[in-house]
């Protein structure tokens, strides 16, 4: 394989490290739920505020990410910005590790989000505008398979020191310590990354752009990718006045920010959210053993890792749609058959369920699992990193993810109390929200493998930024203003 591919795998390895810690806190805090010393030590807190230790910092996290990432990622670039983002982990690892109260740990929590926050926003953004358009979706693929890989990563780590009891507090303090370890990773390997050629093109410093594009293309791809570049930047400078603003008044941004509303939307409310959070409790309801549901979530999560595969080989040959299609239909049928063969069976005389009933109840959630990882984990945030353009791609991540973490919220809040008092009976309300995922992709979005990000805007029902770009530059060199104002005008209409 060419150098440059390998050069591109590598920076993609560094960007996605951000998700496995990520994956890693909310694996944790799932398996604390069951975990006896966890709930000692903090008094055994009620379903309420099991809801609200996810629902506090997911708020907090809403809010950094809407007013204060984008800001932050357009000052410090992409790169900076990761690194920043790992070390506020590393602190808030220690602050929940040394927490005597619910309190400290919430405070921990906060600052966890806040950088999971940070590394979501940069880290996409890093690793699509550095990527070769032909294996794009592929690198934004290990985006997911981090996330899984750090799920994975918690529940192996609470299951070993599930077996212990004997470590007393450590049982949950030693897998809160070591999440110190992947952002002592993300800060080694991120500075030898080239920082995105699209940010500093924007910051006017071109050379550095043209060294960034040259560790990352063939050689003959540098420079007309580097012209497209620069002419695209002009554009959205001279033309696209304002950051938020353009979403009210160009309808191709709007366009694209309600499709990915709607798969961040589809992706949460379809039952990843409660699954990643409440996994523990799921399984307690039919397995009485702390110690089996810990091995059952660390079990899910090690497959997880392999069912992002089909993804990483396939997205960029078959495309985003063709994923998003089957997931739905395949998460619609895993959660009918959980809900289906839970509450449609009679339960012992004690009221447990029957040993086979919860084998077949972990059977579909893992493959619920299966369906997500290659699909709407995978694809959703391929599509959000690639469709907007250059000068609102920081704030389009940042609000359409706002989507996502505001259901998050919403879901860790409720659904203690949802299966509370619904039982499995709440599976068919996510299975109702795939039907309806699948319907949402089939009729609105369109097929975006092998387009370029300059080229994103046309096919869209925008105007092309590097062709546009470059008629700007051939007028200023003109020094006709004509073709600036007819822009400007067609972009407002």
């Amino acid at each position: 394989m060419q150098k440059y591919l390998w050069v591109n795998y590598l920076i993609a390895g560094s960007g996605c490290l951000n998700m496995i810690y990520s994956g890693y806190d909310g694996s944790l805090y799932s398996s604390f739920q069951v975990m006896d010393s966890w709930l000692s030590h903090f008094n055994h807190p009620s379903p309420y505020w099991i809801g609200m230790i996810n629902t506090i910092p997911g708020i907090f996290g809403i809010v950094y990410s809407f007013f204060v990432a984008p800001v932050v990622n357009d000052w410090l670039g992409r790169k900076r910005s990761i690194f920043v983002a790992a070390v506020f982990n590393m602190i808030s690892a220690v602050i929940m590790t040394i927490s005597p109260n619910l309190a400290c740990f919430i405070i921990g929590r906060v600052m966890v989000t806040i950088s999971v926050q940070q590394g979501s926003n940069s880290g996409p953004l890093l690793v699509s505008e550095l990527a070769h358009p032909k294996i794009r979706g592929k690198l934004i693929s290990f985006w997911q398979m981090f996330w899984s890989f750090g799920a994975l990563e918690a529940a192996g780590i609470c299951l070993g020191t599930s077996y212990y009891p004997s470590l007393g507090n450590w049982q949950w303090r030693i897998p809160t310590l070591i999440q110190i370890v992947t952002p002592t990773m993300i800060c080694v390997c991120v500075s030898f990354c080239p920082d995105s050629p699209r940010w500093l093109v924007a910051k006017n410093r071109i050379e550095e752009a043209r060294k960034s594009l040259e560790r990352v293309r063939p050689e003959d791809e540098v420079e007309p990718e580097l012209r497209e570049i620069e002419a695209a930047v002009l554009y959205e400078k001279e033309v696209t006045k304002g950051r938020y603003k353009q979403w009210f008044v160009n309808k191709s941004y709007l366009r694209r920010l309600g499709l990915v509303f709607g798969l961040y939307l589809g992706q949460q409310l379809g039952g990843m959210g409660i699954l990643t959070q409440y996994s523990g409790i799921i399984y307690n309801s039919v397995f009485k053993s702390s110690t089996t549901d810990i091995l059952l979530n660390f079990l899910n999560w090690a497959l997880a890792v392999l069912y992002v595969l089909p993804a990483t080989f396939y997205v960029d040959k078959i495309g985003r749609r063709p994923l998003l299609l089957i997931g739905a239909i395949g998460q619609a049928l895993a959660m009918f058959l959980v809900a289906t063969v839970v509450t449609q069976t009679p339960r012992l005389a004690n009221g447990d369920y029957k040993y086979g009933i919860g084998v077949a109840c972990v059977f579909f959630v893992f493959l619920y699992n299966l369906f997500y990882q290659f699909s709407w984990g995978c694809s959703t945030w391929v599509v959000a990193t690639e469709i907007f353009p250059l000068n609102v791609r920081a704030q389009g991540l940042a609000i359409s993810g706002n989507v996502e973490s505001a259901v998050m919220t919403a879901l860790g809040l409720a659904f203690p109390t949802f299966l509370a008092n619904c039982g499995f009976y709440a599976f068919y309300f996510f299975m109702a929200v795939n039907v309806c995922n699948f319907i949402w992709v089939f009729l609105f979005l369109p097929e975006t493998k092998n387009v370029s990000l300059e080229e994103m805007d046309h096919l869209f029902g925008g105007e092309d930024h590097g062709i546009a770009g470059q008629m700007l530059l051939d007028q200023k060199v003109t020094g006709n203003s004509e073709h600036v104002e007819n822009v400007q005008r067609e972009t407002k209409e």
